[in-house]
């Protein structure tokens, strides 16, 4: 049985673990700092907050302003946006107020949330198809994500190169799936395997396709995944006001709040 505190582990583990294993020659990233009490990501091939930022930061009070000082300096040096991650581990306790105080804004705030695939039941909703992402569907997948999240679209020609290699491999840990509506890509999700664990990650509908049951079905659709995989326990980071509700009618349970903030 999991307590609260594993559940809290697990969904803050997801956040960061995967930059392990990020090197200068994937995605642009030059450096990755990762220690058991930080972990930061300096990118500067791609200007975006969503891959530039702290991902984990374990301070001592008396470091922790001239910590974020430092830390806007470099990110402004490189000309990149950054974010900084707090979630229940972070310290000091208020480090989200000193960033705020420092000139971030908090963009968004997200629910970790814990997922029994066990405890996971949807009905398909009509007219909804899943399937796994292949080398002549990436760049549909990318589509979305860009329209969705705003990511770059001129970078689609340089990530989809990279996600071919990565298909080519044996060893991805992560599982991509377009839902279609009528044959047309209308949603993207993904599955990360970790050890022990699964994130249910880059969940996205276009917006003139929301609320006809398609992110309910790429859930259901997941957790069929999990199921057949032996995978017991997965977790979602959930925006508050938009997924999260679902998610939890859907059988997710609520662990912890992570707080996204932005700079500049």
């Amino acid at each position: 049985m999991i307590d609260q505190e594993q559940k809290i582990s697990l969904v803050e583990r997801a956040l960061y673990e995967g930059w392990r294993e990020a090197s200068t020659k994937e995605g642009g990233v030059t450096e990755v700092i990762y220690t058991d009490a930080w972990i930061q990501v300096i990118a500067p091939g791609a200007k975006s907050g969503l891959m530039n930022g702290v991902f984990r930061s374990l301070l001592e009070v008396p470091e922790a302003d001239a910590r974020i000082t430092s830390m806007i300096a470099l990110y402004q040096s490189r000309e990149l946006p950054f974010l900084w991650i707090v979630s229940p581990s972070s310290r000091p306790k208020d480090l989200g107020g000193r960033l705020l105080k420092a000139g971030f804004r908090l963009m968004n705030t997200a629910i970790g949330m814990f997922v029994d695939p066990h405890g996971i039941d949807v009905r398909p909703a009509e007219s909804v198809t899943m399937e796994e992402v292949e080398e002549g569907t990436i760049e549909d997948w990318l589509a979305i994500q860009a329209e969705v999240w705003g990511s770059p679209r001129e970078a689609i020609p340089l990530i989809k190169e990279k996600m071919i290699k990565r298909l080519a491999s044996k060893g991805e840990p992560t599982l991509r799936f377009l839902a279609r509506v009528d044959g047309r890509p209308v949603g993207a999700n993904a599955i990360r395997f970790f050890d022990g664990f699964a994130h249910l990650l880059s969940s996205a509908v276009l917006p003139e396709f929301r609320r006809r049951g398609i992110f309910r079905a790429m859930v259901g659709h997941r957790a069929v995944v999990l199921r057949e995989r032996g995978v017991s326990c997965a977790i979602s980071h959930a925006i508050k006001d938009t997924s999260a509700p679902i998610l939890e009618k859907l059988g997710a349970e609520r662990v912890c709040e992570i707080h996204y903030y932005a700079y500049p």
